[in-house]
């Protein structure tokens, strides 16, 4: 088996995404999903907004004192801006807390994504790590043949 068949992924999925079942909304019986580019230097449209949000701190950064907490905010924006494509089916309670919200799902909007990052941290590590694995974005024979299959 060659390189490529084992690495080459699909220019068109990273930057267009892809669509991931993360969960299932327990309230509704359906699945959680979420579309996502690829978070990678081979997205080109991503590394151009990358660099365009951390440009202004580049001094911080190579000296080495760029707060954490503003850091993790720029990451998170930066993912929510240019990453996350769409979510689906997230309970409005998850975000609200409050049980009579169960039967609603929270509209996807960059302000209820950061709050959700917010509120649960895992949630954004587990979405960036997924946009980063290159094997969601891989060719479709490619992720057939491994058992991998995610929604175009």
């Amino acid at each position: 088996m060659s390189l490529r068949k084992i690495y080459a992924t699909d220019a068109g999925k990273e930057t267009a995404g892809v669509t991931l079942q993360v969960g299932m909304n327990d309230y509704n019986g359906k699945p959680i999903e979420i579309t996502v580019s690829r978070m990678s230097h081979n997205n080109q449209l991503y590394q151009k907004a990358f660099t365009e949000k951390f440009d202004p701190h580049q001094a911080a950064i190579q000296g080495d004192t760029l707060d954490e907490q503003l850091a993790r905010k720029l990451v998170r924006e930066l993912f929510a801006d240019e990453v996350l494509k769409d979510v689906k089916n997230v309970p409005l309670s998850d975000l609200t807390e409050d049980d009579a919200d169960n039967d609603k799902v929270m509209d996807y909007n960059r302000d209820n994504v950061l709050a959700l990052f917010e509120k649960y941290p895992d949630v954004y590590d587990d979405w960036s790590g997924r946009a980063k694995k290159a094997s969601n974005f891989r060719k479709a024979a490619n992720n057939k043949a491994a058992g991998n299959s995610p929604k175009s």
